[in-house]
C-alpha cells in the first residue's frame, strides 16, 4: 500500500479579492495546495494554469455571466486526470444570485457557508470520481483509508496531504485489476 504526501489542489478563480485570499488560507491551514487565479469572462483559463489541479472554486465575486464564461474556458480545456473526467467545480453562489449552469461535476454552493461545510463540499466532490463502489474512510484525520466494494482496504493515504489525483489513480487500477464491470 502507497501513500502519498502531496496536496490536493484547489485552483480559486475570481478577481483576487479578500474573499479569494481568506479561503486560500483556511483551504492551506486544512492542507490543501491553493492556486488564485485573478480571471473575469474575457479570460480565458488556459491548461497549464490547471495543471496538477484537483478541483476548481469558483468565487463568489463572480457574476453568473463570467462564471457560465469559466465553465466554458474550462470544458474546452484539456483535461489530464485517469479517468478523463472533467475537474470538479464548486460555485459559490449568494442567495440573490442564479447559480452557474447545472453540470454533473458543477455544483453550486449558496454563499456565505461556514467553512466546515464548504470542506465537506470539497471532499464529496472530489470523491465524485472514485469508481462505483468505492469509497474513502476519514474517521482518522490523520489516514485517509480507499475502501473497494467489498470493504477491503485497497491503501491507505496520509490525511493532511493526498493528493486526490492519486487517490483516484489507485482506486481505478485496483478496479481494472479486480476486473470489475465499467
Amino acid at each position: 500500500m502507497r501513500q502519498q504526501l502531496q496536496p490536493t489542489t484547489i485552483a480559486i478563480l475570481g478577481t483576487k479579492t479578500v474573499v479569494e485570499k481568506t479561503l486560500a488560507q483556511l483551504l492551506e491551514v486544512e492542507g490543501y495546495s491553493t492556486r488564485l487565479l485573478k480571471t473575469s469572462s474575457t479570460q480565458a483559463v488556459n491548461e497549464q494554469q490547471l495543471a496538477g489541479v484537483d478541483l476548481v472554486l469558483l468565487s463568489p465575486g463572480l457574476t453568473r455571466g463570467d462564471c457560465e464564461a469559466l465553465l466554458g474556458s474550462l470544458r474546452s480545456t484539456p483535461q489530464r486526470t485517469t479517468t478523463n473526467s472533467p475537474i470538479p467545480v464548486i460555485a459559490l453562489c449568494s442567495p440573490m444570485s442564479e447559480a452557474p449552469v447545472v453540470e454533473e461535476a458543477v455544483r453550486s454552493v449558496l454563499w456565505p457557508i461556514p467553512f466546515e461545510h464548504l470542506a465537506e463540499e470539497i471532499e464529496a466532490m472530489l470523491e465524485g470520481r472514485l469508481p462505483p463502489g468505492y469509497r474513502l474512510d476519514r474517521s482518522d484525520p490523520d489516514v485517509i483509508i480507499l475502501l473497494s466494494p467489498s470493504g477491503s482496504v485497497v491503501s491507505r493515504f496520509s490525511g493532511r496531504g493526498a493528493a486526490q489525483q492519486t487517490i483516484e489513480r489507485e482506486a481505478w487500477e485496483d478496479y481494472w485489476e479486480r476486473g470489475l464491470p465499467a
